[in-house]
C-alpha cells in the first residue's frame, strides 16, 4: 500500500469530501427537473459537464497521489533529486491544470445561462452573454499557457534536463486575481434584476441571499490564492493548491446548482403537508367521541342524563343546565338553543 504523507491525506480527504458535495448538489438540480417536469436546459448541461471534469480532476489528483509517491512540493522533488516516481505527481499536477480551468468555466457558464433563462431583459442578456465572451476567453488563454509551462515541455516533470520554464508563481497570481474577478462580476449581476422587481421586500431579501450564498466562492477563492501564492518563487505551493482547488470547485458548483431547488423544496413542503393532514385525519377518526353519558349530578335526570352536545361550533352549552332552568320554570316541553342547534325534547321531572 502506497504511505500518503499529510500533504497527500489532506488532498485526498478533501477530494472525497467535495466530490460528494458537488455530486450530491447536481443529483438534487436533476431530481427537481424530475419533479417540475422542467424542460433540459443548457444551464443544466453545463452544470452536469462540471461536475464530470470535476470528478475527472479527482481521478487524475488520485492518480498523482497513489502513483506519484503521496504528494511531495516540486521543491522537494528537485533538491533531493526525486525524478523516479515522482514524475508522475508532477504529469498529474499538468494535467489538472487543464480540468480545473474547464470546471471553474462551466461552472461559470452554468450560472449565467441560468441567469438568462430568468430574466428576459434584453439588457441583461447583453451583459451576461459579454461576461460569458470573457470568461470563455479566461479559460482559452489559461489552457494554452498551462499547457506550455515549460520549452521542452517534459521538463515540466523532468526538472534536471536543459530548458527553460515561465514562472509558475505569476502565472498563478494573475490567473487566480481574474478568476476571482469573474466571480464576483457574476454575483452581482442578477442583485439589481432582484431590486427592481414587483414584489415584497421579503421575497426580495430571500431572492438575494440564495444568489449572494455564491459569494463563498469569492471566499474559498481569495483563500486559495493566498496560500497558494509564494512570494519570491517561481513555484506555486502544489499541495495546498490541491488541498484548496477541490474545496472551491465542490463549493462552486454546489453554489451554481442552488438557485434551482425552489421548486423541489416547495413540492416536498406541499407533500409533506398533505401526508400530515392525512395522517391527523386517520388518528382524528379513531380518535374516541367526547359525547360521554356522566355520572347523575342532578335531580332532574332521573330517566336520562346528558352531559354535552359535541358542537363543533365551540359554542355548545351543558343539556343538564338547559334541563335545570326547565325544571325552574316546571315546563315539561321546551327548547333548548345551543350555539346554533335548537334541540326540543320532553324532560320528565321526577
Amino acid at each position: 500500500m502506497v504511505h500518503l504523507n499529510p500533504d497527500g491525506k489532506r488532498s485526498l480527504g478533501s477530494g472525497i469530501a467535495f466530490t460528494f458535495v458537488a455530486s450530491v448538489a447536481v443529483g438534487l438540480r436533476l431530481l427537481t427537473k424530475v419533479y417540475t417536469k422542467a424542460t433540459w436546459l443548457p444551464d443544466d448541461s453545463w452544470a452536469v459537464l462540471s461536475l464530470v471534469a470535476l470528478l475527472a480532476w479527482m481521478g487524475v489528483e488520485f492518480w498523482g497521489i497513489f502513483a506519484g509517491g503521496g504528494g511531495v512540493n516540486i521543491e522537494v522533488i528537485v533538491i533531493e533529486q526525486q525524478f523516479g516516481t515522482l514524475q508522475n505527481y508532477i504529469k498529474s499536477l499538468y494535467v489538472l491544470d487543464a480540468i480545473y480551468a474547464l470546471t471553474v468555466t462551466a461552472t461559470k457558464l452554468s450560472i449565467l445561462y441560468l441567469y438568462r433563462r430568468i430574466f428576459s431583459v434584453q439588457r441583461f442578456r447583453q451583459i451576461s452573454f459579454a461576461v460569458a465572451a470573457v470568461c470563455v476567453l479566461w479559460w482559452l488563454i489559461f489552457t494554452i499557457i498551462a499547457m506550455n509551462p515549460c520549452r521542452p515541455v517534459k521538463k515540466f516533470w523532468q526538472p534536471q534536463i536543459e530548458g527553460h520554464c515561465y514562472n509558475f508563481d505569476e502565472f498563478f497570481l494573475g490567473a487566480a486575481v481574474a478568476d476571482v474577478v469573474l466571480d464576483a462580476v457574476i454575483l452581482a449581476l442578477p442583485i439589481k434584476m432582484i431590486l427592481g422587481l414587483q414584489m415584497s421586500y421579503r421575497r426580495k431579501f430571500m431572492l438575494c441571499f440564495v444568489f449572494l450564498v455564491g459569494g463563498f466562492v469569492i471566499i474559498t477563492g481569495v483563500v486559495r490564492t493566498a496560500l497558494v501564492y509564494v512570494p519570491h518563487s517561481t513555484n506555486i505551493n502544489f499541495t495546498q493548491g490541491e488541498l484548496w482547488t477541490n474545496i472551491h470547485l465542490g463549493t462552486a458548483i454546489l453554489c451554481a446548482s442552488l438557485p434551482t431547488y425552489p421548486p423541489l423544496f416547495s413540492h416536498l413542503a406541499t407533500f409533506s403537508s398533505s401526508v400530515f393532514s392525512q395522517f391527523r385525519s386517520l388518528f382524528g377518526t379513531l380518535r374516541p367521541s367526547k359525547a360521554t353519558p356522566s355520572p347523575a349530578s342532578s335531580a332532574y335526570s332521573g330517566h336520562k342524563q346528558y352531559d354535552q352536545l359535541d358542537d363543533p361550533t365551540g359554542e355548545g352549552k351543558p343539556l343538564r343546565e338547559a334541563a335545570a332552568r326547565q325544571g325552574e320554570s316546571r315546563s315539561p316541553e321546551a327548547a333548548w338553543e345551543m350555539g346554533r342547534i335548537v334541540v326540543k325534547s320532553t324532560v320528565d321531572i321526577v
